[in-house]
């Protein structure tokens, strides 16, 4: 199945009653303005995602945020999971049109290997998420 069609399967079953876990979160969000839009109306990717699960979300998402400001959104804890994007205002805002290659290599190297998002995913992973 293609990524497009994983996402549009994703972002199409994302509507279900509201439910909150018992113990607190052991989801977390971080992101940018994909992520943090529309949080005063309920309709953000957390709120559908608490919504859908039936479970506590800690959003740390904010608009505007830079991968690096991404980073810094992450809070060690007793995580099941971590839901995250980010690099979009990076290119957006710093790339160009010139040095688009260097900045998403920066972000993520052409073998996934390397970069602030693999650095992050890999922080995340050894924590236990």
């Amino acid at each position: 199945m293609s990524l497009i069609r994983i996402l549009l399967l994703f972002i199409a079953t994302m509507s279900a009653s509201t439910g909150v876990a018992d113990e607190g979160p052991r989801i977390q969000l971080l992101g940018d303005s994909l992520m943090a839009t529309h949080m005063l109306t309920g309709r953000a990717v957390p709120n559908v995602l608490a919504r859908t699960l039936g479970e506590a979300v800690d959003n740390n998402a904010i608009t505007g945020a830079m991968i690096r400001g991404v980073s810094r959104q992450y809070q060690p804890g007793d995580l099941d999971w971590v839901v995250l994007n980010g690099g979009g205002n990076d290119l957006w805002l710093g790339c160009g049109c010139s040095v688009c290659e260097q900045r998403m290599s920066r972000i993520i190297s052409p073998d996934g290997t390397e970069g602030h998002l693999p650095e992050l995913i890999s922080r995340i992973r050894g924590d236990g998420a």
